[in-house]
């Protein structure tokens, strides 16, 4: 049975996501953390969408919301999203103007990836960072 991303709600849940983890990208940032199951029921996925002011007036910022929702829908995004785990996506506004398939692309590569595994860091950044653990 395909799981279905439930909804955030609250501010607090908005909030323990922002005490999580982040994974950055060209067009979101991803906050996610792990919950603590309150009843045996409660094991689906939840996401929240934060699309600030500065992205638009309320036109520009509803059409970031509905083609976030749609690419999760499309993309089939809850089937990679991790059970008892809340995300929240926070848009940046490049969401309307990249192709459709680049952004599903995104939400794949954000939501799928490993905990705690920096993605997206140039060659350079990653080796630099390796040579000072090293040191």
């Amino acid at each position: 049975m395909a799981q279905k991303l439930l909804p955030l709600r609250k501010r607090s849940e908005f909030l323990a996501a922002h005490r999580g983890e982040k994974r950055r990208g060209a067009l979101f940032l991803l906050e996610l953390k792990k919950r603590m199951p309150v009843k045996a029921g409660f094991l689906s996925p939840r996401l929240g969408l934060t699309v600030a002011r500065k992205n638009g007036n309320a036109v520009c910022r509803n059409r970031i919301k509905r083609r976030l929702r749609a690419a999760l829908r499309v993309g089939a995004i809850a089937e990679l999203a991790a059970a008892q785990t809340d995300y929240v996506i926070i848009a940046r506004p490049e969401i309307l103007t990249v192709p459709f398939a680049r952004l599903i692309e995104e939400l794949r590569r954000r939501i799928g990836g490993k905990p705690g595994v920096r993605q997206n860091l140039p060659a350079a950044a990653e080796k630099q960072g390796q040579a000072r653990r090293a040191e």
